[in-house]
């Protein structure tokens, strides 16, 4: 058993509470593991253009592995220090299948995410549910025709989200996917969302190669989740924490799970860490 030394965060339902905001306590917790000298990584869905500022402008925290894992930014640059982009015919695929459905799409291309104008003017339209108009709203760049503006960017393509309010759909649009496309990863971080990935991406990916930039391995490495999409990060960390609000399959994946991410779960957990850490400390003496 060796000490942790990376943390990395999911964002949204996790670190966050559901109103999007980050509170003190959880604030608090991260800079006193940063003070402790552990690696704070930020590990999102989102985009790095999309990453809010509140978490961002916290000194210490470095790395970013955004678009799911697709993605791993330097916060202090912000530059992208790796990347795996979708194969340019999987998106082709994707676009093909997203205009037969009918379901619209949110593009996620070098750092920025892109989506119809009528969509982000409008997103429950859309289906989205009424938490997520400020936040896409705010992050969307609005393009006319977004297939269009899709076919002319498909060799840039960190991830594509499709937006599928029918819960029975979503399940059965996500096999259909994993089978007609053998180059993606197909993921959800909840609610309506179908999100695609390189086939070798994924958040444990995308930590895996900065833990290697940082020399750090997964035995020193903890992570905090609450969808389907932070499972595999979860199961790579040598700890993995889910939220009480976390998915069941995040859940599965986890090692033991806080309080809910509106209880200040994450500060919970962080606080484990460090414990587990001075005990650690305190037995090789």
């Amino acid at each position: 058993m060796k000490p942790i030394r990376m943390i990395a965060l999911d964002l949204d339902g996790t670190a966050l509470r559901t109103d999007s905001t980050l509170s003190e306590t959880v604030k608090q917790a991260i800079g006193t593991a940063i003070d402790a000298g552990i690696e704070i990584v930020i590990a999102s869905g989102r985009p790095f253009g999309g990453l809010p500022e509140p978490v961002t402008s916290i000194e210490g925290i470095s790395y970013a592995v955004v678009s799911n894992g697709a993605a791993v930014y330097d916060i202090r640059t912000n530059d992208r220090i790796w990347k795996k982009p979708l194969p340019a015919e999987a998106v082709q695929t994707v676009l093909e299948m997203a205009e037969h459905t009918g379901y619209t799409l949110e593009l996620f291309i070098e750092g920025k995410a892109y989506a119809d104008r009528a969509y982000v003017n409008d997103p429950v339209q859309y289906g989205r549910s009424m938490q997520f108009i400020s936040y896409v709203q705010t992050t969307r760049t609005p393009v006319e025709d977004v297939r269009c503006f899709a076919k002319a960017h498909e060799n840039d393509f960190d991830s594509i989200a499709l937006i599928c309010p029918d819960p029975a759909e979503k399940q059965k649009l996500m096999e259909q996917l994993r089978k007609t496309i053998p180059d993606v990863y197909v993921t959800t971080s909840g609610g309506d969302l179908i999100e695609l990935m390189h086939k070798d991406t994924g958040k444990a990916a995308g930590l895996a190669q900065l833990a290697d930039i940082c020399g750090i391995t997964p035995e020193e490495t903890a992570a905090f989740g609450n969808g389907d999409n932070d499972a595999d990060m979860l199961r790579y960390a040598a700890v993995g924490i889910a939220v009480e609000n976390a998915s069941s399959l995040c859940r599965e994946a986890a090692d033991c799970v806080v309080k809910s991410n509106d209880e200040d779960g994450t500060a919970q957990g962080i606080q484990m860490l460090l414990d587990r850490n001075r005990r650690l400390s305190d037995e090789s003496i």
